[in-house]
């Protein structure tokens, strides 16, 4: 092979890797929506409500708006409570892989979590207090 040969391929392997990094700077731009319906890869998709997270438009938006007003609040807590809001989640996510492949029951557990954490945000945006749990937003 000349060199010319490998200068020209050396070139196009450049502008390929140009090509595929402003792709990816436009999907950090744009929230990663441009790069995902949901808030994770599908191909990463292990459980049968991933699944069907990935096969249903409406519920890919649900995990979208909860997965952004959840690091909107972890974002803006201190340690503690970015630790609470972080078991939080995590006993949310197990109570929601018990749906299953239910879309009803997981369009439910993602409205619900919603409204969770929309409440947590506006007590945080009021107080320096967070409440989360089956008391989420009750005055103390």
């Amino acid at each position: 092979m000349s060199i010319t040969a490998v200068f020209q391929i050396s070139r196009l392997q450049t502008r390929f890797t140009f090509v595929g990094f402003t792709a990816f700077l436009f999907a950090l731009s744009n929230g990663l929506t441009a790069a995902f319906s949901q808030s994770f890869p599908c191909a990463a998709a292990r459980t049968a409500d991933e699944a069907t997270i990935c096969q249903n438009d409406n519920l890919a938006k649900l995990d979208l708006k909860m997965a952004q007003l959840y690091a909107q609040l972890s974002g803006h807590s201190s340690s503690p409570q970015k630790q609470t809001i972080a078991n939080d989640q995590r006993n949310w996510l197990l109570s929601r892989r018990r749906c299953g492949m239910d879309v009803s029951c997981i369009q439910r557990s993602y409205e619900q979590r919603i409204e969770q954490l929309s409440t947590s945000q506006t007590e945080a945006s009021k107080s320096t207090k967070i409440l989360f749990g089956p008391h989420a937003g009750d005055a103390t």
